[in-house]
């Protein structure tokens, strides 16, 4: 998997929500934010998996992040090569009453793509 660390706070500017209030605390950011757009990236692009976490805390507080990711072409390339045997993808419940902020959401897309290319700051 690839990975890019970043400070919360940076990765909040980017996405453009650094005045959402509801999103002020990690957990609710991660879990009403990110955790629902990843699903969407999921179904849009070229990732496999992406995950989010905690890799620096100051004062209690989630402080950097680290955002790993894994392209499909990878493990196909894995499994070609004998390093892996047998790995499926589990499919995913659709939710129903997602809701979520689509610009946000393409923003974070848009930097993950980026940070894959290696054009992000």
């Amino acid at each position: 998997m690839l990975y890019k660390e970043i400070e919360v706070d940076e990765l909040r500017d980017k996405l453009g929500i650094s005045d959402v209030k509801t999103y002020s605390e990690f957990k609710d950011f991660k879990k009403l934010f990110f955790q629902r757009s990843i699903g969407r990236i999921l179904e849009a692009t070229e990732f496999s998996k992406i995950e989010m976490e905690i890799t620096e805390r100051r004062a209690r507080k989630a402080h950097k992040v680290r955002i790993a990711y894994e392209f499909k072409g990878q493990m196909g390339e894995l499994k070609e090569a004998g390093f892996i045997a047998g790995h499926k993808k589990k499919d995913k419940p659709q939710d129903k009453k997602t809701n979520y902020n689509g610009w946000a959401n393409r923003k974070l897309q848009i930097n993950i793509l980026l940070m894959k290319k290696g054009l992000s700051k």
